[in-house]
């Protein structure tokens, strides 16, 4: 379809526009809940949040770790990171496209300022840079990650956050779980007392207080305040370091705005930006993925709101929309400036207060996810980043 006659017809399509509330619960000031009732048809639901709440995204996983063994519900991850009086989960929608047969989610990951996964191409990835604003990048990659020893040494980190290949050093940290999860005899190093959250562009400094190796090597505990160095018998990590050293971690992506990202994940398809839509940029995608009328949730934001969007899809009452309809409406509707889609299908889930809100496609209901997406109220703040030495 020409995007002309998509604007034509779009138009059209907006004066038949209604806005339910339809939900009887409640909200924090800042926040509202838009019900819309499109004549395509479509229903499409989105939780609008001012950025000056001081409310906080955030990634939940399955089990609360990302090494989970089984998908849950995005209902069900957000009950497992709504401890109150200290964290008030108000709202989450499904987040990142996911493996179904693992636990494989593509893209970086950071979440707290903390990093999860290291960035990975092929993926439009977002971050809510330290300042606070939302940057994407098609081309985001991982320029340097090194570990540094006393007297000058130091050694390449292969992966973060992943099942440790035969060659490589890997980093855990809390993210991942409470153990390594290691099967494999080798070296495991444990460091604790970070200096600051595991970001890129500084170094952050730590203790070594042990080192495993031999049958104590496999799947040690991943201290909270710290992570594990972990690599299988033959490395030379267990030859350069004891306890008692001070270590330094150091990573470098290839945009160094991206740094200290408080907020980073991995997105298919950018839907606008600077309020611009140009299906260039989704160019990569399949079109079944990006022509065909599909289920969507999509993260966008403007100089003063961020949205949550869901758009139902597969059904009589509403059939989903093609990646240029949803930008359409995204930009003409809400306002919206920049915008990413994040996985939907089947998986396309609104969460707020507890409750599913929209109408999941699969016939059996709301589906496993990978991850979630999570906006939290906490009663204590999270420490600023120090200042790069």
């Amino acid at each position: 379809m020409a995007y002309d006659s998509l604007i034509s017809r779009f138009s059209v399509f907006l004066f038949t526009l209604a806005s339910a509330a339809g939900w009887s619960g409640s909200l924090p000031e800042g926040v509202e809940l838009h019900r819309y009732r499109l004549a395509t048809p479509n229903h499409v639901h989105v939780l609008s949040v001012s950025r000056s709440t001081g409310l906080d995204l955030i990634l939940g996983f399955p089990e609360k770790r990302r090494n989970w063994e089984n998908r849950q519900r995005t209902s069900e991850i957000a009950d497992l990171y709504n401890q109150l009086p200290d964290m008030e989960v108000i709202a989450a929608v499904n987040c990142s496209h996911f493996n179904a047969e693992n636990n494989w989610l593509p893209g970086p990951l950071a979440s707290d300022s903390n990093l999860i996964r290291f960035p990975t191409a092929q993926i439009d990835s977002l971050a809510l840079a330290d300042e606070g604003e939302y940057r994407v990048n098609q081309t985001l990659s991982l320029t340097e990650a090194v570990v540094n020893f006393p007297e000058g040494r130091s050694l390449p980190i292969d992966q973060l956050n992943d099942d440790r290949r035969a060659d490589s050093l890997v980093l855990y940290t809390p993210h991942w779980g409470g153990e390594t999860g290691t099967v494999f005899q080798g070296t495991e190093i444990i460091v604790e007392n970070l200096d600051s959250p595991l970001c890129a562009g500084k170094k952050i400094r730590g203790n070594v207080t042990a080192i495993r190796s031999a049958t104590d090597s496999v799947s040690n505990a991943i201290p909270p305040d710290g992570l594990v160095l972990s690599a299988r018998s033959g490395h030379q990590i267990g030859r350069m370091v004891h306890p008692g050293d001070e270590v330094s971690f150091y990573f470098e992506f290839s945009d160094p705005t991206f740094h200290r990202a408080q907020l980073l994940i991995g997105a298919k398809g950018w839907l606008l930006d600077g309020g611009d839509v140009d299906s260039g940029r989704w160019a990569y995608l399949p079109e079944q993925f990006t022509d065909q009328r599909h289920p969507r949730t999509i993260l966008a934001w403007n100089a003063s709101r961020v949205f949550l969007v869901v758009i139902d899809g597969r059904s009589e009452m509403s059939v989903g929309m093609t990646l240029s309809e949803a930008a359409e409406f995204l930009k003409g509707t809400l306002g919206a400036q920049g915008a990413v889609n994040l996985d939907g299908g089947g998986s396309t889930t609104l969460v707020v207060g507890g409750e599913v809100l929209n109408d999941p496609s699969d016939l059996t209901g709301e589906r496993p996810v990978g991850n979630a997406l999570l906006l939290v109220r906490r009663n204590s703040g999270q420490d600023d980043l120090e200042s790069a030495p």
